[in-house]
């Protein structure tokens, strides 16, 4: 059956032979070849016209398609649907099924150029006299697209077939195909003459502020073309006034001038404690955000207790003195057998928020034994003004280690969390007891442990204590 642009309008005239028409008083027997045979040529016209799935080849911009048709000749109306297979350099001419190149226009009749082809895209054209007119997408003429200059820069030409003598006021839209290395750029429209392309203030381009690819709006004044849009702005170089600021109607005439007044336009005070200030954070998409001034540097923070500013409560207050290094450190000896003790006390900070501590000990010892776990537990409890001081310890905390070397220093992981018993409220003094658990399953020393210090931590919501 012949393809659908060989079909009539008057389904009359549609009377081949079957199954490539269907003549009057046709046999039975051909009626379902006869309208297989349309169905495949509907698939075919869809496939080539309206589909997209048919694929370009050749050496662009000289496309050429295979569009599955049976088509002879070409013939006004026909359409074909199609992806590129690769991106335009050059002005672009399409050949189908072998029947010659022609060239691809917009909707004005001018020819496609580099860059109006893009690998991957979809395009539709219907077949005119001699050439193919883009439907949609890039064709809509210079008005709607950016058609792409030719020539050597940076004396460019541009053709958008719609304009046939220069008038004040007429703007055109174009891509550049190669930057103005040479500077002072000229552009001649759809053969009219050369006139200069300058900026929207008159002046002349500098080397290489044309960019490839990049799209343009100009608009004719008199004797040139001035880009109106497109072209890279600089607020030190460009703006010749000054910046308009709020600082009292007084201008600066650079960026840094103008934030210099913004900043000494700003009061200097003393912030109050919920005061807000804004930052940016480079860490979230750029996002703005806000904190306030109490808060700025609140957060964990640690509080060192060594062993000499610890009370012996049963423990054994000793002092070490390490051979060949003469370190001395003031220690708390703490026995195998015998569950012993030592205390110390902080008044907390008011910034501390009441919530739990954790810890950290630093210990040592110096006897060469088999095993070396060590458990050390921290039992906390807090006293307010009027509190009376009976009140008994708390279970404590406990964080395990194991050591291996004499004379040298080893340090806890860091606990669990430490509650610190007797409901806790700002600038309580906090009285903490330290013991050896011997008990302890993870307890395996049979030998003295040192105790050096104990590495305390809190966490504050506030920066200042007053």
């Amino acid at each position: 059956m012949p393809e659908i642009y060989a079909w009539d309008v008057d389904a009359n005239n549609n009377d081949n032979p079957p199954p490539h028409g269907a003549p009057e008083n046709m046999e039975y027997a051909e009626v379902n070849n006869t309208i297989r045979e349309m169905m495949a040529v509907l698939k075919r016209f869809f496939t080539a016209s309206l589909s997209g799935v048919p694929v370009t080849a050749g050496t662009q911009p000289a496309y050429t398609l295979v569009s599955g048709q049976t088509i002879s000749a070409y013939a006004a109306g026909q359409l074909f649907s199609f992806t590129a297979h690769a991106t335009a350099s050059g002005n672009i001419t399409l050949n189908v099924d072998g029947l010659g190149a022609g060239n691809v226009v917009n909707a004005s009749g001018a020819q496609l150029g580099a860059g109006d082809f893009t690998a991957n895209g979809v395009y539709l054209v219907v077949r005119r006299a001699g050439d193919f007119q883009l439907v949609g997408g890039a064709g809509g003429g210079a008005e709607l697209f950016a058609p792409a200059t030719t020539g050597t820069q940076p004396t460019y030409v541009l053709t958008t077939g719609t304009l046939t003598a220069y008038q004040d006021g007429q703007v055109v839209l174009f891509r550049i195909h190669s930057a103005n290395a040479a500077g002072a750029a000229t552009l001649n429209v759809d053969g009219l003459g050369a006139s200069a392309l300058e900026d929207h203030n008159s002046v002349a381009l500098v080397a290489n502020e044309l960019v490839v690819n990049n799209a343009y709006l100009a608009v004719r004044t008199a004797s040139e073309w001035r880009i109106i849009a497109g072209l890279q702005t600089s607020l030190t170089a460009d703006v010749t006034g000054v910046l308009p600021v709020a600082n009292g109607g007084t201008g600066q005439g650079t960026e840094e001038n103008a934030m210099q007044a913004f900043i000494a336009a700003l009061s200097q005070v003393t912030p109050a404690a919920d005061d807000l200030i804004p930052f940016g954070d480079t860490s979230d998409s750029g996002n703005a955000k806000k904190a306030r001034v109490d808060a700025i540097g609140a957060g964990k923070q640690s509080i060192w207790i060594p062993a000499g500013a610890m009370e012996d409560a049963s423990a054994q207050a000793t002092r070490l003195v390490i051979p060949t290094s003469f370190v001395t450190i003031d220690v708390l000896a703490f026995d195998s057998a015998v569950e012993e003790f030592g205390q110390f006390r902080v008044a907390m900070p008011k910034g501390w928020n009441e919530s739990t501590l954790s810890f950290k000990a630093f210990w040592v010892h110096s006897s060469a034994v088999t095993n070396f776990g060590v458990a050390w537990g921290l039992g906390a409890i807090a006293f307010s003004d009027t509190n009376v001081l009976t009140t008994a310890f708390p279970a404590e905390t406990v964080v395990t280690d194991t050591g291996g070397a004499v004379d040298t220093l080893y340090i806890t992981a860091e606990s669990g969390a430490l509650t610190v018993s007797n409901t806790p409220a700002e600038q309580d003094l906090v009285c903490f007891d330290v013991v050896r658990e011997v008990g302890n399953a993870g307890d395996t020393l049979a030998a003295d442990a040192y105790l050096v210090g104990i590495m305390l931590y809190l966490t504050t919501n506030a920066n200042t204590d007053v």
